[in-house]
This record gives C-alpha cells, structure tokens and sequence, in this order.
C-alpha cells in the first residue's frame, strides 16, 4: 500500500481557503423592492426575479454612487449590488453598492 505525502504548506492553503471562502460572502445584483430602515431590512429582487430578504451587520457599509449613505438612502426601484453571508439561515449584508442614476 502506497501513502501519500501531502507538504505541509498545501495543506495550510486549504484550510486558509476553507476558512476565507465563506467569509467572504456571496454577491447578488438586482432592484431593491422595499427598504425597512427601522428594521433594517430591505428586499432585494435579484436579476433572476427571486425576491432575497436581507438585514443588515452593524458594521456594512452603503455607498450611493461612490458616497458614504444609509439604509435609508436606498430608494425603491435602485440598482444594487450587495454583499452578504449566511448565518443561521438569514442573508447578513456585509456592503451595498447603489449606481443611481441622477
């Protein structure tokens, strides 16, 4: 039976990689539907026309095209790319990047 020596360095990039991948998130595209700031929540209609339900993480940033905003910037109808991560089956947003056009 042959073994296998697998570099120790190989393996460290893979549990990095393991660990970084879902700390980074997910990224979806699409019109916001309806924004809750008291709640901090808002809707997000993706490109593929699924409705995602998403809360903000104390720590996200908003920009509106290129300028620090707030949840309550967002408007109906904008276009948004967002970034968040599942937690405990809810869509934690991490950044929201709105291109309005003025």
């Amino acid at each position: 039976m042959k073994h296998f020596k697998i570099p120790l360095g190989i393996v460290a990039l893979l549990v990095l990689a393991f660990l970084v991948v879902p700390a980074m998130g997910a990224e979806a595209r699409g019109k916001i539907k309806s924004v809750d700031a008291d709640k901090n929540t808002f809707v997000l209609t993706t490109s593929d026309n699924k409705d995602l339900k998403c809360e903000m993480k104390d720590d996200a940033k908003i920009r509106v095209n290129d300028k620090a905003g707030r949840l309550r910037d967002l408007k109906v109808n904008d276009d948004v790319t967002v970034t968040y991560q599942v937690q405990d089956g809810r869509n934690m947003v991490t950044e929201i990047r709105c291109a309005r056009k003025e």
